[in-house]
């Protein structure tokens, strides 16, 4: 803001000496949910705070936010403001409920409520007991949401408001699309969003996961002027891959993280159909495509593939292979952060790709990894070779135990090293992180091999989760 520009405070509030550049710092700094009220202090406040009013926007497949979306697209100054957007492409499922299974439906998460807490432990909201009038009053908001859902589908309403709004928002650098349960801490309260009203929670249900808004998301950005620093996407089907771009489209960014789901969800989101993508999703990888459009990112700072995988054993196939993400002797020039997951490994194609980045490389995360030798060997080596302020190995990993007993026949090694989300405070896991950033001596070996509890694992709450099917009563 040019000096000239600064602020007068209101009348009988003075502001503080300070440049405008040191005021903008300040605000920077300022939660979302706290710039409203440092606006409302003065009249200069109100002024500065408003660049920061908006710097994040949550998008649902409702066609309440698509409104939303373009009338502020539309402003000639809000607009600029916008810089993050979230687009949470959930759907209500399909075939409508009747009236009378919504009442049962209704009445039967009553019952959990009142007997567990898993309401909110899983996000859920109890309610006043509604009488029947009330609940005709929810259930024409439900069929009102399921109708709109019905349109944007069929008219692709949801392809039409992203290649409109997006040219539109010269300033934004972040997008982030957000299906199932991914990073849900970042999206706000179930309670503001416009599916509320409707005493039904959406989810994932269009099959391929994901793959329709990604797709939506990426024709939007081809008419676009402004440049991405970040794009993140998950859990969305490996399908995508047949979808990917041009990398020049995304020659600006310095974040990408993929997160693909490998099987299709059950219509009932909290059970899972076998792996049966595994084989189709190696065979697409190996003709390359994700590899040649990673390798056309020259800016990457951070880069974090994975995949969804529901693997525990080592006698499967992964989704996917090492050199079927990264090339050989390719080299990102700032890369500071890789995370990679749920992938088979051969030792040497990635102590040649550390080697690569280790000028560079700050922070490493793998997580479900099949290795093609023995971890005791491939970590001291990871530990001598990169300079790192941040490791985490989590996850369930497994490994070859040398020497082999034969052709064709391995010693198996297999270490449970947990989920950080689940068992955040695991000391055997942090162990081994704070082993690759400091050296000394490996937490690893073969007596503390196996699969392990989580302090926090309680069966009796996370079975009555499942066999009650809480994904689809929140």
């Amino acid at each position: 803001m040019p000096r000239k520009a600064m602020p007068k405070a209101a009348a009988g509030v003075r502001l503080p000496s300070l440049p405008p550049e040191i005021w903008h710092m300040v605000c920077s700094y300022l939660d979302t949910a706290d710039v409203p009220s440092f606006r409302q202090t003065c009249q200069g406040f109100a002024h500065l705070g408003q660049p920061f009013a908006l710097p994040e926007i949550v998008l649902y497949l409702h066609q309440s936010d698509f409104k939303n979306l373009r009338v502020l697209a539309d402003h000639p100054v809000k607009s600029k403001y916008v810089r993050s957007l979230i687009f949470v492409p959930h759907t209500l499922p399909d075939p409508k409920l009747t009236f009378d299974q919504f009442v049962r439906k209704y009445h039967h998460r009553e019952k959990i409520n009142m007997f567990t807490n898993t309401a909110s432990r899983y996000g859920g909201h109890s309610t006043r007991p509604f009488n029947r009038r009330q609940l005709r009053e929810y259930y024409a908001a439900y069929e009102d949401a399921l109708r709109q859902q019905t349109e944007i589908l069929q008219q692709h309403l949801d392809f039409a408001c992203l290649a409109d709004v997006l040219p539109k928002l010269t300033n934004l650098r972040k997008i982030m699309v957000s299906v199932g349960n991914w990073h849900r801490e970042r999206l706000p309260d179930s309670a503001s969003d416009p599916f509320n009203g409707t005493m039904q929670r959406p989810f994932s249900y269009l099959q391929p996961s994901g793959y329709r808004a990604m797709v939506a998301v990426v024709d939007g950005l081809k008419g676009c002027e402004s440049k991405l620093s970040s794009f993140e996407g998950g859990t969305f089907s490996w399908k995508f891959v047949e979808q990917l771009p041009p990398p020049d489209l995304f020659s600006s960014l310095t974040n990408l993280a993929f997160d693909f789901e490998v099987h299709e969800l059950d219509p009932d989101p909290n059970f899972y159909v076998p792996d049966t993508g595994v084989p189709e999703c190696r065979a697409l990888l190996a003709r390359g495509g994700l590899r040649d459009f990673l390798a056309g990112l020259p800016c990457l700072e951070s880069l974090s593939i994975s995949f969804m995988l529901n693997a525990d054993t080592m006698d499967i196939d992964y989704p996917a292979r090492l050199e079927d993400i990264i090339k050989a002797d390719h080299r990102w020039p700032r890369l500071r952060s890789l995370s990679l997951g749920d992938i088979e490994v051969k030792t040497q194609e990635i102590i040649d790709t550390l080697t690569l980045h280790q000028d560079t490389l700050r922070r490493l995360e793998l997580h479900d990894i099949r290795l093609s030798t023995s971890w005791l060997t491939f970590l001291p080596e990871v530990s001598e070779l990169l300079e790192l302020d941040e490791a985490s190995i989590w996850g369930d990993i497994y490994g070859a135990r040398q020497p082999v007993l034969g052709p064709g026949l391995v010693w198996v090694e297999h270490w449970d090293m947990g989920e950080p989300h689940l068992w955040p405070d695991d000391s055997f896991r942090t162990d081994l992180g704070a082993y690759l950033v400091n050296g000394g001596t490996c937490p690893l070996n073969h007596h503390n091999q196996g699969t392990r509890l989580s302090p926090g694992y309680d069966p009796f709450s996370l079975g009555l989760a499942s066999l009650l099917g809480l994904g689809n009563l929140f």
